[in-house]
């Protein structure tokens, strides 16, 4: 409700109308034949991950696997289980990608040709070496630099 010019609404007033309006689930949500990235945005907002895999214990980023394949996605929290990428894709794929998605990956690869700067790039990485060759200004920094530590901890001891 708008107010009167000049007039604000108090701390506690806005306090309630925020609480009120973070509380109020939203229309589009509710919905029965909701898409399933409308329901992901709900199971993160209202269950949020705790960054554990459920399938093998892992630590870090992890996603909502729904466990009803092909199943309607529901908001139920009990149909989903927290998973990594990997078991996650190997959860919904067991034997893999199907034969027809690798054959069209395949093909969309085919004709495709590296430059020659990455094919240099992956010839280094392939011979062994970290780096391409340092310029001698790059060398003559590294050099600079390693002097400076060299002086600094000559000084602090």
């Amino acid at each position: 409700m708008p107010t009167q010019p000049g007039y604000k609404h108090s701390d506690q007033t806005r306090a309630n109308m925020r609480a009120a309006h973070l509380n109020k689930p939203r229309p589009y949500m509710l919905k029965a034949d909701a898409k399933s990235r409308t329901i992901h945005t709900w199971l993160h907002k209202w269950h949020p991950l705790a960054g554990t895999c459920e399938q093998c214990g892992k630590q870090g980023r992890t996603e909502f696997a729904y466990q009803h394949h092909p199943a309607p996605y529901t908001r139920n929290r009990a149909d989903y289980r927290e998973m990594c990428r990997s078991c996650h894709l190997r959860f919904d794929r067991p034997n893999g990608l199907p034969a027809e998605a690798r054959a069209r990956m395949a093909a969309s690869k085919r004709g495709s040709r590296h430059s020659e700067e990455t094919k240099r790039k992956m010839s280094l990485t392939r011979t062994g070496m970290k780096h391409p060759p340092r310029s001698e200004a790059a060398l003559a920094n590294i050099r600079a630099a390693a002097q400076r530590r060299e002086a600094h901890k000559r000084l602090m001891s």
